[in-house]
């Protein structure tokens, strides 16, 4: 059964030390408190390839509801890390999100990632007609700005990219207008990607999601 997450791209923000997280709060517990409020999040490859056996104890109090989207920001992982990864999360796995730009994305998906090829989530942009996808599989926008964000969609996709500055408002016509984009077969990441992201402004996207029965 698909579902609606709100999420953000990481959960260490600077700003969100006096906002969100309570004083003194240990680093390697952060995950788990945001994860007791929101239901998904993008690890930056820093954290889960760089430093993968820090994530792993990260994660392990983890509910399988909770999704991980894993960034993707270069070909340095192998397809055996991508499998391991896959594999060691399996619960919590939702997709690698492609966050950079390589002509090698111009072949079919499937001679760079064999059998993963369907958890590569790639841009939206130009790139994406030249890439056999298909209709079938995953869309994303840069996590770097360059997607249209929600009122501009035209295509069904597994990432939602939310402008943080627009008011509650704006998004609620945005989505209102664009429900045809929501996936109804596979998990869906309304994603807000602002260096800083504003945690009240998350919460009322998720509330507003749920009130629309989006969420």
């Amino acid at each position: 059964m698909s579902r609606v997450h709100v999420g953000s791209n990481g959960w260490l923000h600077p700003g969100w030390d006096e906002r969100f997280y309570p004083e003194d709060i240990p680093p390697d517990w952060k995950l788990s408190y945001y994860a007791n409020e929101f239901s998904a999040t993008v690890v930056p490859q820093s954290i889960w390839y760089e430093q993968a056996d820090d994530f792993a104890e990260m994660a392990e109090d983890l509910d399988d509801e909770f999704a991980l989207y894993f960034q993707l920001k270069d070909l340095a992982p192998s397809l055996d890390d991508l499998r391991a990864n896959k594999t060691q999360y399996a619960g919590n796995f939702r997709g690698y999100l492609v966050d950079f730009h390589d002509k090698a994305f111009s072949a079919e998906p499937a001679s760079l990632f064999g059998e993963l090829s369907e958890a590569i989530i790639l841009p939206v942009d130009e790139l994406v007609d030249e890439v056999s996808v298909g209709e079938a599989s995953n869309s994303m926008a840069s996590l770097h700005g360059n997607w249209a964000e929600v009122s501009s969609l035209n295509r069904l996709t597994n990432v939602i990219l939310v402008d943080g500055s627009k008011d509650l408002r704006y998004q609620k016509n945005a989505f209102e207008e664009k429900k045809q984009i929501i996936r109804n077969d596979s998990d869906v990441l309304v994603l807000l990607n602002d260096e800083q992201p504003d945690v009240e402004m998350m919460r009322q996207l998720r509330i507003m999601l749920e009130l629309m029965m989006i969420a």
